[in-house]
């Protein structure tokens, strides 16, 4: 009977370990096909009806980052409480339940089953992989039907995704993060190199500004340390540097998106009216944003405890209208600018939740960094300054792919973390 229990419980941990790995597989994939979501719920389900849970709730309550996750919900918990049937503050609670969710989930599964990480950050290194994978050879197929060279670049590259091409950028440079510093997927040396590189060359194609800077570090890192003597060594940094000047000399997707930015182009967001016909970039529209959503704040004396989620919407879109931005065309459906988020997670913070929501939102970001710092966790220094930076340009846990991708990686770093830490002094 006995041999029975542990041959039923070898089986079980295989399947919960192998749905875990496949939810991370399909993760880049959350907006076009949810099986991911579905994969993370079947390995839950599991996990209660194994009866092999090994859990200390009281080590988790202790935990200052979960107590964090837990205090920025609570704003969104209070603002239900206060707005019960505004409808913005309804699909706030549900899209940031994974703040509360994915560590639970993510503690029951590594505390019973000690390598389920592993298999975990394998899957998704395995998972962005074939994504990317994927938009190349998508991309080399709608190239041979319209011989229309912006197929490979930015948007329309990570179009077959899902994913925009910042958030898809974003994933790529968690995924080198974790062969490049952890030292994962090292199978043979030089098919590790040709995955780095392929990988950083999926990110030149992505054309994000900020991601390319991140991704050129990272890849230096990774050739440097797979050669020892110094003439390879200088043979690397010469071919980088060769590549960024054939990028910055010749005309393409790569040079224009640097080309376009115009600081005396951004100086007028500030001063500007009426931006009706204003040619917006990427910088330039955040820029708009952050204004609009700052004068809001101060309008409605929102300093403390902001609008209450994400109900200055209504409120946003009146400003967009009365200050001429591109509202949208009411015929075709097209909304324009209307319902954009602040693109900065700081700004969205404190337009929703005023200074309490910033200072709870930078003390979780602290954690997270200072915690990896006295842990020496590199990989997890890496994604909180990643996370902390991207925080800048784009509104993260507003959408399921950025919250889910922060939820995971920071709470499976932290509580790999706490068991190394406590596996070593036993």
């Amino acid at each position: 009977m006995e041999v029975w229990r542990e041959i039923r419980r070898g089986t079980l941990r295989g399947i919960v370990e192998k749905l875990f790995f496949c939810a991370m597989f399909a993760l880049p994939w959350i907006y076009n096909i949810r099986a991911a979501t579905f994969l993370f719920i079947a390995t839950g389900g599991l996990l209660i009806l194994s009866g092999d849970l090994r859990m200390d709730y009281s080590w988790y309550r202790k935990q200052a980052l979960f107590l964090l996750f837990l205090a920025y919900y609570l704003f969104q918990v209070v603002a239900l409480c206060f707005y019960p049937h505004d409808v913005f503050v309804h699909a706030d609670l549900e899209k940031k339940a994974s703040l509360i969710v994915i560590p639970l989930l993510l503690y029951v599964l590594l505390t019973t089953y000690k390598d389920a990480w592993k298999m975990g950050v394998a899957g998704f290194i395995y998972g962005n992989t074939f994504a990317a994978l994927c938009c190349f050879i998508m991309a080399i197929a709608r190239f041979a039907g319209s011989k229309n060279a912006d197929v490979f670049f930015y948007h329309q590259y990570a179009h077959v995704t899902g994913l925009n091409a910042i958030y898809f950028s974003f994933y790529l440079l968690v995924t080198l993060g974790y062969i490049v510093i952890n030292n994962t997927f090292i199978l043979i040396r030089w098919l590790t190199n040709v995955v780095v590189v392929f990988l950083y060359l999926n990110l030149l194609l992505l054309s994000s500004k900020m991601m390319i800077v991140a991704g050129t570090l990272l890849l230096i890192a990774s050739l440097l340390r797979s050669v020892k003597p110094r003439w390879q060594k200088m043979a690397i940094l010469s071919g980088i540097a060769c590549i960024s000047v054939a990028l910055a000399s010749t005309g393409n997707p790569i040079r224009k998106r640097y080309a376009d930015v115009n600081i005396h182009n951004y100086s007028l967001v500030f001063n500007t009216r009426d931006f009706t016909d204003y040619s917006f970039d990427g910088l330039s529209i955040r820029l708009a944003l952050w204004r609009l959503g700052n004068e809001l704040v101060n309008e409605r004396h929102m300093w403390l405890f902001g609008a209450g989620g994400d109900r200055y919407q209504p409120s946003l879109n009146s400003k967009i209208k009365r200050y001429g931005l591109y509202s949208g065309d009411s015929a075709r459906g097209d909304k324009g600018y209307q319902n954009y988020n602040m693109h900065n997670q700081y700004m969205e913070s404190y337009l929703q939740f005023g200074i309490a929501g910033v200072v709870t939102l930078l003390s979780i970001l602290t954690c997270v960094i200072y915690y990896a710092t006295r842990s020496h966790n590199g990989m997890m220094i890496y994604t909180g300054i990643l996370f902390s930076v991207a925080f800048l340009t784009e509104s993260v846990l507003e959408t399921q792919a950025g919250i889910l991708l922060f939820t995971i990686i920071i709470s499976g770093e932290w509580i790999q973390s706490q068991m190394n830490k406590q596996s070593a002094l036993n």
